[in-house]
């Protein structure tokens, strides 16, 4: 299967959506949704032991893993076949055309690349690696998706949906879990080359061992390009590499007992051209920017009272350090970090008869503690404008509790409650609940509601500069959300699908540039009015032949934004429409595989800033299909090849005015495995 959808086990492909007007979702709906039968045993009796987990348990969509078809929740699963028939080389080459997901390049490869959950900010959508939160404090909290490397990931789960109630700050619209620990460990040792045009280099080694009780994973990668060009005009190339280590540990004492470790670091450098003061647009220049990125998690579980009682406790860290140079001199550097300590306590209650016979309702209820510290450190010359120089930090606790219902595969519901206390701004409250009903015959109906919370980031308390004026009495921003969704899946596991429709309301929106007539200077504020981004998200999977696969999905979103007079209009870099298909086919048995994707984003509205004294005026960028082709050759049981090919069409596009995406592009890749199979993971 080239990925899977929560429920129904679908893969990953794209989101439609539907205005349904201003009422919320009723309570009574989701009341409704867990009404039935439901199987029960004796009242008290034993909880059975929890189960182990397979590919159908996701562990984002609640705070414990849970079957996927369990999840009230919009869930795609990237699983590992399907990531290793794109042999893409960065996340967000997989995370385009996934439902609800808009991705912005700002040009070829190592450019910033922002992603939009459900037509929200780059900044609202929470990455997580193995668990850990990933996103930069130096940007905001979102994380750069153009320097994640898709090497050695096991899987990538999207739940959409307001999360905050769940994983807190930054899960405004929904949390990316990118997987790199294996469920076991193997013993391997592999190396892996690839070359292609415009010089670019990949090149990889791995190893794993594992025995009773213990397992080692670690990987070194790297990737390098001389580029291409990312301006309209001219012919300078833009270069990018980046170094990447990964290490993931587990050692477990006893069988109650599991202790893991995670280490990451990047190391990356990418050329760029920078906007011209004479044409507004990016021109050829001399400018680069390198950037550090970490993670480092070690978390330990337990559980007692015969497994009934689980415990997790985890103390993580995210670093980063970013460096922008302009003909060779650097110009100015920003860095966050994020030491995060948090405890976690789920205990499962006795089985009860709701009413009838059968195995009964199994409860369950978590309870969380965090604490968390993020630092900013911004470094630039002082200038006409101020002194950019700042070396700030804040606090901030934490305390949630998720109540579980599950009656057996019948239906599941669950009810989620957090508080977030902070020592520099307001304090936060979220809440989420969903159920989920299964009708028989592989059709399932969910719902969800609840709200997602972002904090304050540092520049917009602080600005950039020196005479910026923080604002104390800035509110952290407030998104309410509902979904409804309907999922199948054929018994045979031949054709499955989703249908998702959504409805989001952003409220006290911060604006980091507001203009304060009494001193002179700039401050921030939180705006009046309320964003809105209403939608369908649809995906589909189906095997024709034993060999033929194939996945598709649309999005349909409306994302509007306040203007003064009291009218909306379309937010910017987010495309009414979009779509998805992916096409595989296994030639001579699992030999030879060849995968045909195609990824079409509609036209969308960015701004444009002239020269001074020109004021900015919204244009738009038109829609494009991105066609990309792989196909992998297992030569022997230790040597394996591939061959990828990138804009396949030579499409010219932008996905930010002015930035142009990189044309077609070649590449040709073996791995040779020492020990085991080569398979490309």
């Amino acid at each position: 299967m080239a990925y899977t959808t929560s429920a129904a086990e679908i893969p990953p492909r794209k989101t439609l959506m539907l205005e349904h007007g201003r009422r919320s979702l009723p309570i009574a709906l989701l009341i409704a949704l867990v009404a039935g039968p439901g199987n029960a045993q004796s009242p008290g009796e034993p909880e059975e032991p929890a189960e182990k987990l397979t590919d159908n348990i996701v562990v984002t969509a609640s705070r414990t893993p849970l079957p996927a078809e369990q999840a009230a929740a919009s869930v795609t699963v990237l699983d590992e076949d399907y990531l290793d028939r794109r042999q893409a080389l960065t996340v967000e080459e997989l995370l385009r055309g996934t439902p609800g997901m808009a991705v912005s390049r700002s040009g070829v490869l190592g450019s910033l690349s922002q992603v939009r959950l459900r037509g929200s900010e780059a900044n609202h959508t929470l990455v997580l690696m193995d668990g850990i939160e990933i996103g930069d404090p130096a940007l905001g909290g979102e994380l750069d998706f153009s320097h994640f490397l898709a090497a050695n990931l096991r899987r990538i789960e999207i739940v959409r949906g307001p999360l905050s109630a769940l994983w807190g700050s930054d899960a405004v619209a929904g949390a990316i879990n990118l997987i790199s620990a294996p469920e076991t460990f193997s013993q391997s040792l592999k190396t892996s080359v690839e070359a292609g045009q415009f010089n670019t280099r990949k090149g990889g080694l791995s190893a794993s061992a594992g025995g009773d009780g213990w397992g080692l994973g670690v990987s070194l990668d790297h990737l390098s390009s001389d580029g291409q060009n990312i301006s309209r005009s001219g012919d300078e190339a833009d270069g990018y590499r980046n170094n990447t280590g990964h290490l993931v540990a587990r050692f477990d004492p006893s069988r109650r007992i599991s202790l893991s470790l995670i280490l990451r670091r990047s190391d990356s450098e990418s050329q760029y051209d920078a906007t011209s003061f004479l044409t507004g647009v990016p021109a050829d220049s001399d400018s680069s920017t390198t950037r550090t990125h970490t993670v480092a998690g070690l978390q330990g579980t337990a559980t007692t009272l015969g497994e009934r009682w689980k415990h997790r406790a985890s103390l993580t860290h995210t670093g980063s350090e970013n460096h922008n140079f302009a003909s060779g001199s650097e110009i100015g550097e920003t860095s966050g970090g994020k030491l995060r300590l948090s405890y976690q306590s789920t205990f499962l209650l006795p089985r009860f008869a709701l009413y009838g016979g059968g195995e009964g309702v199994s409860p369950s209820i978590t309870i969380g503690l965090g604490h968390e510290r993020e630092d900013y450190l911004q470094r630039a010359a002082a200038s006409f404008f101020g002194d950019p120089n700042r070396d700030l930090s804040t606090r901030s606790t934490e305390a949630l509790a998720e109540f579980r219902l599950d009656a057996q595969g019948e239906w599941a519901a669950s009810a989620a409650l957090r508080h977030d206390r902070n020592r520099d701004f307001d304090d936060a409250a979220s809440w989420r609940i969903s159920a989920l009903k299964h009708f028989g015959s592989g059709v399932a109906l969910h719902a969800a509601c609840g709200i997602g919370i972002k904090n304050p980031t540092f520049v917009e308390r602080f600005g950039y500069f020196s005479n910026f004026i923080g604002n104390p009495e800035l509110l952290p921003e407030t998104s309410r959300g509902w979904e409804l969704g309907l999922r199948y899946a054929s018994g045979a596991g031949g054709l499955a699908g989703s249908m998702t429709w959504f409805d989001e309301r952003l409220l006290d929106e911060i604006n980091g540039f507001v203009f304060d007539p009494a001193t002179g200077g700039f401050t921030a504020g939180n705006r009046p009015g309320v964003s809105r981004r209403r939608g369908l998200e649809v995906e589909a999977h189906m095997s024709l032949l034993a060999k033929l696969t194939l996945s598709g999905s649309y999005t349909w979103l409306r994302a509007g934004e306040p203007e003064p007079g009291e009218t909306m209009i379309q937010e910017l870099r987010r495309p009414r429409h979009s779509g998805n298909l992916n096409v595989h086919y296994e030639l001579a048995g699992p030999a030879i595989g060849i995968n045909l994707n195609l990824a079409y984003t509609g036209e969308q509205p960015d701004v444009f800033y002239p020269p001074w004294p020109n004021p900015s005026r919204r244009v738009s960028l038109g829609s494009f299909l991105l066609a990309s082709l792989a196909a992998t050759w297992q030569a022997t049981s230790r040597v394996r090849w591939h061959i990828r090919a990138e804009n396949l069409g030579d499409t010219r596009f932008e996905e930010v005015y002015g930035f142009r995406g990189p044309g077609r592009s070649i590449h040709l890749g073996v791995q040779f495995s020492f020990y085991g199979v080569a398979d490309g993971k």
